[in-house]
């Protein structure tokens, strides 16, 4: 239950906090820095594709449970990282 009650409040925060048109601003800079005119529609094309609409669909998903699996990951091992960590704690 905990753990959803944190996710909603995510959620709210990333709703309601957090200025879109700004971060799509910041986002259409990176990737024209990153990407020509014509990579961009080549992108578009394959977006517009059923694996491209698959890919978009799937990708949030996937994300979340990488990151998952990278914080399991890091949980894990969290002793060894305050075992290197506690020389410098101690000073």
């Amino acid at each position: 239950e905990e753990k959803e009650q944190l996710k909603n409040i995510y959620r709210d925060w990333f709703e309601n906090d957090i200025d879109r048109k700004a971060v799509k601003e910041e986002m259409a800079k990176i990737y024209a820095e990153a990407f020509t005119a014509e990579e961009i529609n080549e992108l578009n094309k394959f977006y517009s594709t059923p694996i491209g609409q698959k890919f978009l669909e799937k990708s949030p998903e996937l994300i979340r449970l990488g990151a998952q699996i990278g914080m399991e990951a890091a949980q894990k091992q969290q002793g060894k990282l305050m075992e290197r960590l506690q020389p410098l704690l101690g000073k």
